[in-house]
């Protein structure tokens, strides 16, 4: 049981590592954490109404899924436009999958894993703004139709 515990907690310390690293990566010069008790995707989210902060609200990245989506709020700050007031829907999309795609690359180029359910998920949430923003996938680069239709990042 206690070799368990610290493989877990060992897993948990490298996520950590990771994150700061990735963090640093994009220029993130201050972090907030949710709320306790609300969904880590819900709870997430990059400052775009002032840029030159660099801010994200995102979890710490002690799980595999709140170190993707430290990652991709990371991403957006990395990859952010001069205004998200200015993007059309399929704009939206893109600067979505940009951002997922610069959270990826960024795990993996400071050591750690990206898992096929980190892409699954990054995907569905994609997916939700093509939805609801009512983007045809067609209209969108092949790059990004070829993740939403099961390629990985």
């Amino acid at each position: 049981m206690r070799k368990e515990r610290a493989i877990v907690m060992s897993e948990e310390l490298e996520r950590l590592r990771v994150a700061a690293a990735v963090k640093r990566d994009a220029g993130v010069r201050k972090h907030f954490t949710p709320i306790p008790g609300i969904s880590e995707t819900l709870a997430s989210t990059a400052s775009t109404s002032a840029p030159e902060e660099r801010l994200i609200w995102a979890p710490k990245g002690r799980t595999q899924r709140g170190l993707a989506t430290l990652a991709h709020e990371a991403g957006h700050v990395a990859t952010q436009p001069p205004s998200k007031d200015l993007l059309s829907p399929a704009e939206v999309v893109e600067w979505e999958y940009y951002a997922t795609k610069w959270g990826f690359d960024a795990i993996k180029r400071n050591g750690g894993k990206v898992t096929p359910k980190m892409v699954r998920d990054n995907r569905m949430a994609i997916m939700t703004y093509v939805k609801g923003l009512e983007v045809p996938i067609e209209t969108l680069p092949r790059e990004i139709t070829s993740f939403l239709q099961g390629a990985s990042a």
